[in-house]
C-alpha cells in the first residue's frame, strides 16, 4: 500500500496541501553496460566483435573511435562498405541470454548514448537500427534512423515495412536513446532525450519466447552500396527490475458551489484505488473506489460539506 497524497479542508476552503513520503523501491539491476573504454580491455586497433564477448554479421566495419565531447572512446557501426558486395546489412551485438519474467524484474531498460554522423554524399546515406532479439534469435522489432530522410521509424515482428512515427533526428548530433519493455505486459517504448517517440507497442506480434537475447547495432545499406556514414555509440546498458506499480497521485480538481471538493485520481489503468477520508488522522472511511480511465478518474465527495475538517488519501488496492 502506498499512501501519496492528502489534503486539509476546513470552513469549505482547502487549507494546504501536504505529501507523505512515497516507499522507496529497489535500485535496478545492471544486466550489462559497457563505455567501451580501454580499462574494459576494449583496445581501439581492432573491431569491436571479437572483444569482449561482441559478435557480429556481415563483412563491414565496425570499430572504437574518440567522438564524442569528453575523454574516452566510443564504439562505431559504419564508415567502411562490406567486403561482401552481397551483404544488404552489417550487425554487432554482445550476447546477454536474460529472462526477465524468470527473473522476476520485467522491466527492462536499454540506454545508449548515439549519433549518426552524415556520409560525405547525400547518395551515401543508409539506415542505423537498434534491433532487439530474444534467445531464440528472433528479431522482435526494431526502432529504425534514416538518414536519407532522417525519419524515426520502427519494425514490429514480422514487419516488412517500416512505421513511420511524426518525429525526426538531426544528423552529427548526440542523442539518448531509451527502449522501456515490459515483458510481463508484453509492451515497449522508446524515448529520445526527454521525448518520447514510439508508445505502448507489443513486444512480440507472433507469441515468441518472452526474453532478451541481445540488441544489436544494425547498418541496413539503403542504395546497393554503402556509404561511409556511421553510427558512433556509448554507455550501453541495460538494467532490470521487478514491475513496481506507478505511485497514485490525487489533488483537487475544484470546489463546486455548494462547497463539496471534487478530487482528482492519477494511476495505472489497470489498477484499483481506494481513496479514503478522516477527521481525525485515526479513523480512515473508504469513499470511492475505481480504476482510472485513459489514467485518472475524477470523484464528488457530497459529504465533504459535513465536516470543517478533512482529510483524503489513496491507496493501490488490494
Amino acid at each position: 500500500m502506498k499512501t501519496n497524497t492528502f489534503f486539509r479542508r476546513a470552513a469549505a476552503l482547502l487549507l494546504g496541501i501536504f505529501i507523505w513520503p512515497s516507499v522507496a523501491s529497489a535500485a535496478p539491476t545492471t544486466v550489462f553496460a559497457t563505455g567501451f573504454e580501454v580499462a574494459e580491455a576494449y583496445n581501439p586497433q581492432f573491431e569491436i566483435w571479437g572483444q569482449n564477448d561482441w559478435t557480429g554479421f556481415g563483412s563491414a566495419g565496425n570499430g572504437l573511435l574518440e567522438r564524442f565531447p569528453g575523454p574516452g572512446q566510443q564504439g562505431y557501426i559504419g564508415i567502411f562498405g562490406p567486403t561482401n558486395t552481397s551483404d544488404t546489412s552489417h550487425s554487432i551485438w554482445r550476447p546477454i541470454g536474460f529472462d526477465p519474467l524468470t527473473n522476476g524484474k520485467p522491466i527492462v531498460t536499454f540506454t545508449v548514448d548515439f549519433e549518426i554522423v552524415d556520409s560525405t554524399s547525400p547518395s551515401g546515406r543508409d539506415d542505423f537500427r537498434w534491433a532487439i532479439y530474444n534467445t531464440a534469435a528472433r528479431r522482435l522489432f526494431s526502432v529504425d534512423f534514416d538518414n536519407s530522410t532522417t525519419g524515426i521509424c520502427y519494425l514490429l515482428e514480422g514487419d516488412t515495412q517500416f512505421r513511420q512515427t511524426s518525429f525526426t533526428f538531426s544528423r552529427n548530433t548526440i542523442y539518448t536513446l531509451g527502449i522501456r519493455m515490459d515483458f510481463s505486459a508484453n509492451r515497449w517504448s522508446a524515448m529520445l532525450d526527454s521525448t518520447t517517440v514510439i508508445t505502448n507497442q507489443p513486444i512480440t506480434t507472433a507469441g515468441s519466447r518472452l526474453d532478451l537475447g541481445d540488441i544489436d547495432a544494425v547498418w541496413a545499406f539503403l542504395n546497393g552500396s554503402a556509404g561511409d556514414n556511421f553510427m558512433a555509440f556509448d554507455n550501453y546498458r541495460i538494467t532490470a527490475e521487478a514491475d513496481i506499480p506507478l505511485p497514485p497521485s490525487l489533488n483537487l480538481a475544484g470546489m463546486i458551489a455548494n462547497g463539496q471538493p471534487l478530487l482528482n485520481l492519477v494511476g495505472e489503468n489497470d489498477r484499483t484505488y481506494v481513496i479514503e477520508a478522516t477527521s481525525d488522522f485515526v479513523n480512515w472511511t473508504p469513499i470511492k473506489t475505481n480504476s482510472p480511465t485513459d489514467g485518472q478518474f475524477q470523484f464528488l465527495d457530497i459529504a465533504g460539506t459535513n465536516s470543517n475538517r478533512r482529510f483524503y488519501r489513496v491507496k493501490a488496492f488490494p
